[in-house]
């Protein structure tokens, strides 16, 4: 007897993976278990040097064409990954993109969930992204305040409703065919950390509103402790315990997003309220300044892609 599946036509979901046999297989699994399955999955594989590739072959074998493994044979980034996955997705027809990490992991009803309620065409819906091991939100969230933003702490400020209005979203987001055409492609060049917070910025600024889906949900692990200062006007936010890769993408594709957006000067306040927050929380100074001006260098000068020097 053959199992009947429903199936989300139109919609592909995507994820970049390196090196993470185990979590990309759940994905895959958590994937192939929704109730409502995406019409295809685009995974990529970024020049893994585990046995991830073996494991998503024989994975693709068992599904067919419903998963489609692109392997790179040099590592892009998730930035570089993303961009590729999202124009071949769309290039096959895709008429809406859901968008994933390997170690975000959906409740069996997300897509479904997702799709359930009425939203305009021309606009993406987002799932609530959670804490597996303690359903709180996996990060802060923004969401309307008298025609500015307000930050929300945690779920105990989530307004009520099965749909929210929310300032930005990159995890768990379905963007729809219209919405990637106007916009135009990831940006690849930011390598790592950067494409989450580019592309819905480009997303806000060309006027399409993001509301998240209450009831969908997508388990994530939070970010590492994250620190908030207000300082002349600004709030910083800074992440702890980053590896030196991480805090170098954070701080480069940061500051040149500002630059490309607001300007040099501003990019400068920033970078420097960045130095400050660092000083603060961060204990190795020999480390973290190395990094900063690497970091700084690189952002004034545009110099994008992967990072240049030895990493620490």
């Amino acid at each position: 007897m053959t199992e009947t599946i429903d199936i989300a036509q139109g919609i592909t979901a995507v994820f970049v993976t390196m090196n993470r046999c185990a979590i990309a297989d759940t994905c895959v699994a958590r994937l192939a278990a929704q109730t409502l399955r995406p019409e295809r999955v685009i995974v990529v594989n970024n020049a893994s040097t585990d046995n991830t590739l073996e494991m998503l072959q024989a994975v693709s074998m068992h599904h067919g064409d419903w998963l489609k493994v692109v392997d790179l044979a040099h590592n892009l980034g998730n930035a570089g990954g993303m961009e590729l996955a999202l124009e071949q997705a769309f290039a096959a027809d895709a008429q809406a993109v859901w968008v994933l990490d390997d170690d975000s992991w959906p409740e069996p009803a997300a897509l479904a969930s997702l799709l359930a309620v009425e939203l305009p065409a021309a606009a993406v819906r987002t799932c609530r992204v959670v804490d597996p091991a303690t359903g709180a939100l996996s990060w802060p969230l923004q969401v309307p305040n008298g025609g500015d933003w307000r930050l929300l702490e945690g779920m105990a400020e989530l307004p009520a409703g099965e749909v929210i209005q929310i300032r930005r979203s990159w995890l768990g987001a379905l963007i729809p065919r219209q919405i990637y055409e106007a916009v135009g492609p990831v940006d690849g060049r930011f390598f790592l950390r950067g494409e989450d917070e580019d592309y819905p910025r480009r997303i806000e600024s060309a006027g399409f509103p993001v509301f998240m889906v209450t009831g969908s949900l997508l388990h994530h692990p939070p970010s590492g402790p994250l620190h908030r200062w207000e300082f002349a006007g600004r709030t910083v936010v800074l992440e702890s315990g980053l590896s030196a890769d991480n805090l170098y993408y954070r701080l480069r594709n940061a500051w040149w997003m500002v630059r490309r957006d607001r300007g040099t000067a501003e990019a400068l306040m920033v970078a420097v309220l960045h130095w400050l927050a660092l000083w603060r929380w961060e204990n190795s100074v020999r480390i973290w300044q190395p990094i900063w001006w690497e970091a700084a260098g690189d952002a004034f000068h545009d110099r994008l892609g992967a990072r240049r020097r030895p990493r620490g």
